[in-house]
């Protein structure tokens, strides 16, 4: 008889950081919170051995992705993901910042014209 291969154990939550902080997934402050999001939301339970075992909700959760697409499951596209939505916030607040300069520009030449107007009307 051959030798039998086995799957490999589930993660503990420590190495599970671990390879959340390998990608890029979350920040120190915020990994926590991802794990206990998945473990309220009965994704995955944590079990003996602080190993976290997917539910079968989980399992069905991924097995969907799977289905729409293979790569949306690669810890690799999350990080690739989060950097374009870093990007478009970082992008839209740099227009925000312009726009405001620009209209508290037009708004201040207004008030001070106004201002102007106002005084040079109590001279006449």
């Amino acid at each position: 008889m051959q030798g039998k291969t086995s799957a490999p154990d589930y993660l503990t939550e420590s190495e599970l950081i671990s390879q959340m902080e390998k990608y890029g997934i979350g920040t120190d402050a915020s990994i926590p919170v991802h794990i206990n999001n998945i473990c309220e939301r009965n994704y995955v339970s944590v079990q003996s051995g602080r190993r976290v075992v997917p539910t079968e909700l989980g399992i069905t959760l991924v097995r969907g992705y799977q289905l729409i697409d293979p790569e949306l499951c690669r810890p690799q596209v999350h990080t690739v993901i989060h950097a374009l939505i870093h990007l478009v916030i970082h992008l839209f607040v740099c227009l925000l910042v312009r726009s405001f300069s620009c209209s508290s520009v037009h708004l201040s030449s207004e008030v001070n014209g106004a201002n102007h107007g106002h005084v040079t009307n109590r001279l006449k």
